[in-house]
């Protein structure tokens, strides 16, 4: 499956067995995450960063996460695209042709985030275009979704 996504090769710098045997013992401590019984989508998440210390275990959000309300999310992602279509404080706000923000269905599960954006991405003004959008587009259609069912 790795080769699938363009992976020729995966290093490990410790066994998978001391992974395995952690996640084994700190599993009833994470509580599982609740899918939506309504078919909605559950939302933007607000959570608190967790931190960890050495050999302690990161848990899922729980009781510290808020989900977004109906059409919130929409507004919260375009005041988020205004605010950065106004910032012109770092040399990528005072340089770039377009402002590359998120594409596909604002509702959705699942949200990609990436790094910088490219010339490419700059030049259409949409983000994961070139070579890079297309491995990203075959990884999604991988997992059975579409550019368009994911954010």
């Amino acid at each position: 499956m790795e080769k699938g996504f363009g992976i020729d090769t995966l290093t490990l710098s410790k066994p998978v067995t001391e992974f395995s045997s952690r996640s084994a013992k700190s599993s009833t401590k994470n509580k599982p995450i609740e899918h939506s019984t309504t078919g909605k989508h559950p939302g933007i998440l607000n959570a608190e960063t967790n931190r960890r210390t050495s050999g302690e275990t990161i848990n899922r959000p729980s009781d510290q996460t808020s989900v977004a309300g109906e059409g919130e999310r929409i507004q919260i992602l375009e005041a988020l695209r205004n605010e950065m279509l106004a910032c012109h404080k770092c040399p990528l706000g005072k340089t770039r042709t377009h402002l590359v923000f998120g594409t596909g269905n604002p509702e959705a599960q699942l949200m990609f985030v990436g790094e910088a954006p490219g010339r490419d991405e700059d030049l259409q003004g949409e983000p994961f275009v070139g070579r890079a959008g297309q491995l990203l587009t075959k990884i999604i259609e991988a997992i059975g979704l579409k550019r368009s069912d994911v954010y």
